[in-house]
This record gives structure tokens, C-alpha cells and sequence, in this order.
């Protein structure tokens, strides 16, 4: 296949700088912020989108038409790429063409024709369709209000102060449709009893039907006219972006409650859709002249930005659609973990911060109702009463209940429940230590300020329940004394979330495997109220950078309203977002330490819509991605404009951000950069000025260290602006890619409980029949340009001998959290020019794991990291054989597993 890098560059212009100064890096000196296991529980499940069976994304010569081509052109195109493949013997289906923003087709074909179809003239790139998960869930029936989510990022002064309320702006929402009935969206307030079009849903599809589901064998697309929505996730989103309820009776009002929309349904009432579908969206929302498209979707690890949903995302963006996509719900995952089309360079993604309430269920005490947060892998407590004690007082060694436990206390919790504070050593072993002194409940409570859901896994189960109270409700218990009664109750309590404004634990983290910064800004997402399908109760609260991404959209129609040359420009409004962004955000994981949030999950940080709408001056670009840096410092130039009629007058400074070197469990630190540039600059009336920056990667940062921070301009009336910045300090493709940070993988496997287990052993033999053939375990820790199992005949001493050919190859892979596996049925594709699918026979053998790194040359060997597999033996004993016809050497044939 071939792919084609995307590069940038930037446009030099004449120097307007005064005093040039240095902001020498900081040292971390014993700032070890730990890693993020040390903080919260890690993913288990692989979230990558799975890929739909024999459905394939074919790109082909020609530009789209917002690119200058047109539906004609593309059209024969693509019909003389079906009629050369066919005469060269590929058999495929074309089962939709697109035209408008990526120039392809999407076909079904098995991967046997897929490696056939990309050796004919005038395909340029074949790739996977892959399902793209419902995003999110309901969270519960409490009401933070939305009115406290705007008040976080300036959309209520904007929406209420300035009257900007969206009016006269069409946003697309692609997701699973809009209640069309609900009446904050303009509908009767009757399920079933509103006609499509609405005064406020004006155009959409549904491309689906109610019974789709891209993860369902079987399942195909039932379009139909009217984008209803009986899933609830594109109804919520639409609440966030302009519902116009009263919130005195219930209703939601939104950022931009004037705004139009268009429903484009990608979703049926459960499961996943497609990249496949998405695109066809996009194509539909160009043609209908939305002038902002919301994306609360992804495929999350897929960060190569020349996925097919991310190529469209961009060319949708260069047709003047301003496009916000969601970063993603992997937080717990590490880096490289956000997802396509959110990648796409040209595109707004966005992170998620919490809400400034939450709300929880709650045990009563002493009349008083405590909320709490379940831990993880416990039962959950409904009911009953017990005795609460404490095991000392807080900061204490007693609080904290770290084992051994003396008779003292074993005897002081038997048949209680016990409060034990968090700190040095593990919730498991705290938890565990109370459970084997007879206790009938842990309630754990903070040592800091802050939430958080506690990870209590372990090899010896936690059979009580466990639940985490915040550090003031711990502590205020604790005082109370000894022998207090505690009540389980169904009630729930509504509270300041101790972790208003700061990232969200959820939200994805940068880069892309380009090393491009993303997210670019946040929006509240954590703990949010909006609408819901009437027949689903009207109103629900979900979390997720779903609700952080509608929140930015809705700013985009405000701003849009305020400024209406911004229509068209979508590069302008997010260069004004950027800017204008706060990104003084805490360190969520260590608020107590007065860090700043990193720059790879928040980048320029929450938007403040009021100081877009309001500010007459920019800095272009709004972003600086340095990419690797091995030794020389990166220089660009900034471009400071100012549209007001008296000058304005800057002071430069440089701020550092948190930085993070590994990916599945990032060690968190601070290295600073080495940053050189003007300390002042006077940019004239309706003018520009440049401004040269010189950035050096930490001198003494980890190779694979991921740095950043933000350059600050502030000006004498009190405007500030920012653009934010991040690289990667060493040489990228020294990373090591195959090795799981626990050593464990990769290794020779088997499914247990159909999971992946590495095997013991020296004398490895497989009868080759189902279920009892060799089979390749591992994960890559980092996006790769090429992944590829070999096969080789062993040597006598279990070497690697005479190269047989290829099992498996993938390219443009995202980081692959897995554990992934490869079964081997014994066929494999020859390497020789003929390039055949070969039988293997009696023998024993070795597999060659190969990643070539990110940004890695294929010629050059040192970017290549590889491992060979123990030897094994392939019996082949009666009733086993090596089929091509039923292993066609899938490259997309990982199988993401769950662990």
C-alpha cells in the first residue's frame, strides 16, 4: 500500500522583535511525579475499533471536490480502478463511492483480494473499515445542570450577557440521531407525534436504521429518511450544542439555544457503526451546508492522520466546515491513545474537564448523607447498617492500614466497618488486611484533595464492599469518634466535584504517531445534564469528551454569530479558541503538587468563549508540533496580528507543562525545554508582526520523552494569549515497540478462557488443528509504520533458519495496548517475486516479529525492532492441514483480545 506523509511548514516573514532572551529549562531534581498506575487503575480492555469483516476503504488517484476535483472525474476514476481489478483477477464488490471529501470507494472483498486490488493502477491507499463504539453510557439520573458547565468556559456571559445565542448558524451533528419530538430541540414534546423536518432539525439521514450494528455479523444498513434517535447519545449531544429549555422546569439550555441543526445517524438503537458510515455522513453534511460539524465519536489508538476518516475530516475542513471531534475515552490507556478522525490535523479536538458538581449515591451517618464512589472489583453495598470505627487519626501510621495488622486492631474492625485513609501502600492491601481481620466494609477516604475510583484487584479477591469518600468527608468522620452507625442508602448526593476545571480522568492523551499535538483545547465533560429521548426519561448525565466536543461546537455557533466573517474559516475560529484558552488547569493526577495540567491532554487548554468573541489580536500558528528532536533546536516563527487601531504592546514568556516518557503506564516528570525568544513585541495598528522562537529539546530527558508547554503573550490592558507546544525529545525510532512494560510480551501463546496466555516450556508442539496451533502474543507500545509476522525454519540449536514468508503484515498501525495474538494455521504468502500462498509441512519452525518504527525508514535496519519466538514444532497430525482458502494472510488479521 502506499501512504503519503504529511508535512507543514511555515512561511517566513519579517522579524518585529525587541530584546532577545533565554528561559533556561527547570530541572525536575527529585520532581519524580510517578507513573500513571501510581494514580489509577490502567485499562484492561483493548478499546481499538474492531475491523468490520471484508469491508475495505479504497483510496484512489484524483482530488475530492472540495480539493478542486469533481463527482465526475472521481466517478471514472474509480469505475477504471473496479474494471483494471477485475481484469487482473480481484474480485470485490463496490458497495459506495465517495466523492466530496475523500476520493474511494468502500468495497467487500476478502484480504486475499485486498493485497491482489493494491497492486493496480490508481489506487493510492486500501484500508480497513473499522466499528466505532457507542461513546458512552448513561451515568446516572442526577442533575448537574448544564448552567454550570457554561459557566466554566464563558459560553454564559457569551449566551446570556451578549446575546449570542447561535441564531442563523447550522451545526451537523453526526451521532445517533436527534429526538426530533423532544421539546428543547424544537419538537412537540409528544414521542411520535413531530413531522421531520423540524423548525430546528432542518436536514439530516439516517443512515443505518434502528438494527444496525457494525460489530454484528449479518448486519446491515437500513437508511431511511427521518434521523430519529432511539440510542440517546446524538439527542444528549444536541442538548449540550442549543437546547432551549427552561432549566427552571427541567429543561436544558445550551451553549448556542438558537443554532439549527442537521441529524446525520450513524448509530442504530445499540451497538457500533463504521468508518464507513462516517464518511458517508461527512459527505452529506458538506452537501448540506452545515457550517459546523460535531463528531462525538473515534476510533480510539487509530492516530495515523492519514486514515481515511481523518483524511475526510480535513478535506471537509478545507470546504470552510469548522469540525469538532472528540479526543477520546482512553485516559486510563497512556499516550498515542486518542483516535481518528480527532487527529486530523486540521480539525478541533477536544479534551475533557470535570463539571464543578457530581453527584453520588450515599450512606448516612449521624443524619448526615456521605457520597461516595464504588471502588472496583467489590460488591456494591445497597443496604443494611453497621458499626463505622476508624483505625487512628489522619496522617497517622494506624490511618493509613497498611498491613501487618496487630491484634489490636484486628479485634477493634471484626464485624465493622472501617476507615482507613489512602497513602503508602496499596487500596488491595489495605482492603485485603481489613477483610482478613473480619471486617464488613472499607470505607477508604482521600489524603488530598480530589476523586477518584480505587483500584482494588489483586490475586486474592476483595470480597466486601469498598467505596472512597473525599478527603474532607474522611476526615470529618474520623473526628466524629468512634461507634457511629452507618446506613447504606438508595439517595444520592449532589456536590462541588472536588475536581472542577481539571482534566478529566478519562480524557485521551497525545500525540498523534506523526507527533503532531492533539487534543488542541477542552470544554466540560465530566458530569453533564442534557436531553435525552423522550421515551429514555427526557434528560440524563453523561461523561465523556462526547459532551466535552458539543460544548466546543456549540462556542464555535456563538462565536460564528459574533464575528460573522469567521463563517468559512474554520482555521481562524480554532486559531481564536487556542488563543484565547485558559490552560492554568492543575495537574489532575497531583493537584497538590501546583503543576499545571500536561499540554499532551489539555493542549491550549478550556476555552473561554467571551475573550474569543471579544479580542481583536491572534497569533498564528495556534499550535507548534516539534516533532523529534535528536540534537538541534526547532525554530519557528509566530505571527502576532493585530486588527484593533492602536498598537498593542507584548511581553513574551514561556511556560513548561508536565511531560510523560513510555505509553501503556507513562512515568510522569518535568524536563523543561529550552526556549529563545523576544521579550517584547510591539505589533503596529491593523498590522503584523513575526516573532522567532527557538525551542530545545530537555537536555536531560529520557530518549521518547514527550515534553511541552505554552508560549504566553500578555499585553499591558490585560489580554493574554497563548499557543501551546510539544515534542519528543530523542530519536523516535529508538522507542522500544514490542516489549510490554511488565516483560511479559511478546512470547508464544494459547487462548485460555479465550484469552491470550504466554506458554512455558522448552519443547513446543502443535498437532496444527483448531485450537492447538502456535500462535504469536503481543502488543505494540507505540505506532508503527509496518507490523509483520515472519515465518522461518528453525536451525538445530532453535534459531532462526531459512526465511519460509510472511504470516501476517499491517501497516500505519496505532499504538496496540492488546494483548493482540496471531494464529497460525501454517499458510504463509512467499517473499520471492511470485509472491504466492504456500503450505507448510512437518517441521519446526520460529516466527519473526518485526515493527518498523514510527517516522522509520524500511531501508534502514537499525528502525526495525524485531523478535524470533522460542522454536516450535508443527506435527501436522491426521485431520490437520494448512488451508489457503480459509487463511488468506489477513493484514489486518490481529484480533484484539480483551485481557
Amino acid at each position: 500500500m502506499q501512504h503519503k506523509r504529511m508535512v507543514s511548514g511555515l512561511a517566513a516573514t519579517a522579524l518585529a522583535v525587541s530584546g532577545l532572551c533565554t528561559v533556561a529549562p527547570a530541572h525536575a531534581q527529585d520532581r519524580d511525579l510517578g507513573r500513571l498506575s501510581d494514580y489509577i487503575r490502567l485499562a484492561e480492555n483493548d478499546h481499538t475499533g474492531q475491523v468490520v469483516k471484508n469491508r475495505w476503504l479504497v483510496k484512489v488517484e484524483g482530488a475530492p471536490v472540495v480539493a478542486g476535483g469533481s463527482t465526475t472525474a472521481a466517478t471514472k476514476t474509480q469505475k477504471k480502478v473496479v474494471d483494471a481489478a477485475k481484469r487482473k483477477g480481484v474480485r470485490l464488490t463496490q458497495q459506495r463511492s465517495f466523492s466530496r471529501t475523500f476520493n474511494g470507494m468502500a468495497v467487500t472483498m476478502d484480504a486475499k483480494q485486498a493485497r491482489k486490488l493494491a497492486g493496480v493502477a490508481g489506487v493510492t491507499g486500501i484500508y480497513p473499515v473499522v466499528s466505532v463504539g457507542r461513546p458512552v453510557e448513561p451515568a446516572g439520573t442526577s442533575k448537574p445542570a448544564m448552567a454550570t458547565a457554561v459557566n466554566l468556559t464563558g459560553a454564559a456571559v457569551a449566551r446570556d450577557d451578549l446575546g449570542l445565542d447561535g441564531e442563523g448558524i447550522k451545526v451537523g451533528v453526526i451521532d445517533s440521531g436527534i429526538d426530533i419530538d423532544h421539546p428543547d430541540l424544537g419538537g412537540s414534546g409528544t414521542n411520535g407525534m413531530t413531522r421531520f423536518p423540524t423548525k430546528r432539525v432542518t436536514v439530516g439521514h439516517d443512515f443505518v436504521g434502528d438494527a444496525y450494528d457494525a460489530d454484528a455479523d449479518g448486519s446491515v444498513p437500513v437508511p431511511d429518511p427521518v434521523p430519529d434517535d432511539c440510542g440517546g447519545h446524538g439527542t444528549h449531544v444536541a442538548g449540550i450544542i442549543g437546547g432551549d429549555g427552561n432549566p427552571s422546569a427541567q429543561g436544558v439550555k445550551g451553549v448556542a439555544p438558537k443554532v439549527t441543526f442537521g441529524a446525520y445517524r450513524i448509530f442504530g438503537c445499540e451497538g457500533s457503526s463504521s468508518s464507513e458510515i462516517i464518511m458517508a455522513a461527512m459527505e452529506r453534511a458538506q452537501a448540506d451546508g452545515m457550517d459546523v460539524v460535531n463528531m462525538s465519536l473515534g476510533a480510539s489508538f487509530m492516530t495515523w492522520r492519514d486514515y481515511p476518516t481523518a483524511v475526510a475530516a480535513d478535506a471537509l475542513t478545507d470546504s470552510g466546515v469548522t469540525v469538532v471531534v472528540a479526543a477520546g475515552n482512553s485516559g486510563e490507556d497512556g499516550s498515542f491513545s486518542s483516535g481518528a478522525p480527532s487527529v486530523s490535523k486540521k480539525v478541533i479536538s477536544v479534551a475533557s474537564f470535570d463539571n464543578t458538581h457530581v453527584t453520588r449515591r450515599a450512606f448516612s451517618v449521624g443524619g448526615k448523607d456521605f457520597g461516595y464512589q464504588d471502588a472496583d472489583a467489590v460488591p456494591v453495598p445497597r443496604q443494611g447498617t453497621m458499626e463505622l470505627v476508624s483505625l487512628g487519626a489522619p496522617a497517622s501510621p494506624q490511618a493509613k492500614g497498611c498491613p501487618p495488622w496487630d491484634e489490636t486492631m484486628n479485634a477493634a474492625v471484626k464485624g465493622k466497618a472501617v476507615l482507613i485513609q489512602r497513602g503508602e501502600c496499596s487500596f488491595h492491601e489495605k482492603s485485603l488486611a481489613a477483610q482478613k481481620a473480619g471486617a464488613v466494609a472499607v470505607i477508604l477516604y482521600n489524603n488530598q484533595p480530589g476523586s477518584l475510583t480505587p483500584s482494588t484487584r489483586g490475586d486474592e479477591p476483595i470480597t466486601i464492599p469498598v467505596v472512597m469518600l473525599s478527603q474532607t468527608d474522611g476526615e470529618a468522620l474520623v473526628a466524629a469518634g468512634q461507634g457511629q452507625t452507618l446506613t447504606w442508602t438508595e439517595r444520592t448526593v449532589a456536590s462541588e466535584d472536588p475536581n472542577a476545571g481539571r482534566i478529566s480522568s478519562f480524557s485521551s492523551w497525545g500525540m498523534t504517531a506523526d507527533l503532531v499535538l492533539k487534543p488542541d483545547l477542552g470544554a466540560p465533560g465530566g458530569n453533564i445534564w442534557s436531553t435525552y429521548p423522550l421515551e429514555k426519561g427526557a434528560y440524563s448525565s453523561l461523561s465523556g469528551t462526547s459532551m466535552a466536543t458539543p460544548h466546543v461546537a456549540g462556542a464555535v455557533a456563538q462565536l460564528m454569530q459574533a464575528r460573522p466573517e469567521l463563517k468559512g474559516r474554520p482555521r481562524q475560529v480554532q486559531t481564536l479558541l487556542q488563543n484565547t484558552a485558559d490552560h492554568d488547569a492543575l495537574f489532575a493526577l497531583a493537584p497538590d503538587l501546583g503543576l499545571k495540567e500536561s499540554v499532551l491532554r489539555q493542549g491550549a487548554g478550556m476555552i473561554q468563549v467571551d475573550r474569543a468573541v471579544g479580542t481583536l489580536q491572534r497569533i498564528s500558528p495556534s499550535s507548534v508540533s516539534l516533532g523529534e528532536q535528536r540534537a538541534k533546536p526547532v525554530t519557528t516563527i509566530l505571527t502576532l496580528r493585530n486588527q484593533s487601531p492602536r498598537p498593542a504592546v507584548y511581553q513574551l514568556s514561556h511556560e513548561g507543562s508536565v511531560g510523560a516518557v513510555g505509553t501503556s503506564d507513562p512515568q510522569f516528570d518535568v524536563h523543561e525545554a529550552t526556549v529563545t525568544m523576544p521579550k517584547r513585541v510591539v505589533v503596529p495598528p491593523r498590522g503584523t508582526a513575526a516573532v522567532k522562537v527557538t525551542i530545545g529539546a530537555p537536555a536531560d530527558a529520557p530518549n521518547g520523552y514527550l515534553y511541552g508547554g505554552w508560549i504566553t503573550a500578555k499585553s499591558a490592558t490585560g489580554t493574554t494569549l497563548s499557543v501551546p507546544y510539544a515534542g519528543m525529545a530523542g530519536d523516535y525510532q529508538r522507542v522500544d515497540v514490542l516489549n510490554a512494560p511488565d516483560g511479559t510480551q511478546p512470547c508464544l501463546g494459547t487462548l485460555v478462557d479465550k484469552k491470550p496466555q504466554c506458554v512455558d516450556g522448552t519443547e513446543l508442539s502443535y498437532s496444527m488443528k483448531e485450537g492447538d496451533r502456535p500462535m504469536a502474543v503481543f502488543r505494540l507500545e507505540y505506532p508503527t509504520e509496518r507490523f509483520e509476522i515472519l515465518v522461518h525454519r528453525a536451525t538445530p540449536d532453535g534459531g532462526k533458519g531459512e526465511l519460509l514468508g510472511t504470516v501476517m503484515q499491517a501497516d500505519k498501525n496505532g499504538r496496540e495496548p492488546g494483548p493482540l495474538h496471531v494464529e497460525w494455521d501454517g499458510t504463509y504468502l512467499t517473499t520471492d517475486a511470485t509472491s504466492y500462498l504456500a503450505r507448510a509441512s512437518k517441521g519446526d519452525y520460529v516466527f519473526e516479529l518485526r515493527a518498523l518504527r514510527a517516522l522509520g525508514k524500511a531501508e534502514v535496519a537499525a528502525d526495525w525492532q524485531t523478535w524470533t519466538s522460542p522454536a516450535f514444532t508443527a506435527r501436522f497430525d491426521d485431520g490437520a492441514k494448512a488451508d489457503p482458502a480459509t487463511n488468506p494472510v489477513d493484514p489486518m488479521m490481529m484480533e484484539r483480545a480483551r485481557s
